[in-house]
């Protein structure tokens, strides 16, 4: 089957092809993209705060999510969870730099409810980090503050079991009667795809997300296989912090016209 970009409807046509052929390979432009509509009307929708406790490796964790509800949801019977990637919050889910409407709320206006979830430790208090980015530690509890020795001792435990296991926490105590849509990109690809491993009344009905690599050893099984580059093995302990530079040196920038705000 191949989808071809319909721009008088702003709409996809669906026609029957060759499953091998060339016409499975789509390359729409930037201007294509532009011509795409939303299928339903847009509505309005409100947004609450919403945070969870659970324990796991010895500890209490918290994490911290948005809920977005539309005022008339076009299917009550599903919504979707939404993460983020290794450096980032629910916040780049809810915003664009520019201040135009992130991708929850653009669900969220078409009728779907959304749950954007921010990874334990990367959620602060106060909704805005501060100090430089050198100095931050991850903050695992969102009503105290922890000794840094607690703090270092709890990076080396909140491991990728207990951020997919929060967030399925999270869904459960919000959604559980839902079918779940779920989307992560980077890092959050791989957490998307395990979500459903770790719920008990929700349950995933499609996964919408990519990933980019991370520590369920896809990534570093590919590498060997293909033989593409050694392995880049850091200290257990060793905390990742980014910056712009950094994301501008590892080769993430775009294309000016599809980064409008600048920088």
């Amino acid at each position: 089957m191949t989808v071809t970009c319909d721009r008088a409807s702003g709409g996809a046509a669906n026609s029957q092809q060759n499953l091998f052929g060339r016409e499975m390979l789509l390359t729409p432009t930037w201007d294509d993209w532009l011509h795409v509509k939303p299928p339903f009307p847009q509505q309005r929708h409100s947004q609450r705060e919403v945070q969870c406790r659970f324990s796991r490796n010895g500890y209490e964790w918290d994490v911290h999510s948005t809920l977005l509800t539309p005022e008339n949801e076009c299917d009550s019977s599903i919504a979707f969870v939404l993460t983020h990637g290794g450096a980032g919050s629910e916040f780049e889910l809810l915003e664009t730099p520019d201040g135009r409407p992130g991708l929850g709320r653009v669900l969220a206006a078409q009728g779907f409810r959304v749950l954007c979830i921010t990874w334990v430790g990367h959620h602060h208090p106060s909704g805005r980090w501060t100090g430089p980015v050198a100095q931050r530690l991850p903050i695992y509890l969102l009503d105290r503050e922890l000794p840094e020795a607690e703090v270092r001792d709890r990076m080396i435990l909140c491991t990728y079991n207990v951020t997919v296991d929060g967030m399925a926490r999270m869904t459960d105590g919000v959604l559980s009667d839902r079918k779940i849509i779920s989307f992560g990109h980077s890092n959050g690809g791989q957490i998307s795809i395990s979500l459903q491993s770790f719920l008990q009344h929700a349950r995933v009905a499609g996964i919408v997300g990519w990933a980019s690599g991370g520590p369920d050893g896809w990534y570093r099984e590919w590498l060997m296989w293909i033989r593409a580059k050694s392995e880049n093995v850091v200290p257990l302990d060793f905390l990742a912090r980014r910056t712009a530079a950094a994301f501008r040196n590892a080769g993430y920038e775009d294309e000016a016209e599809l980064t409008p705000w600048g920088d």
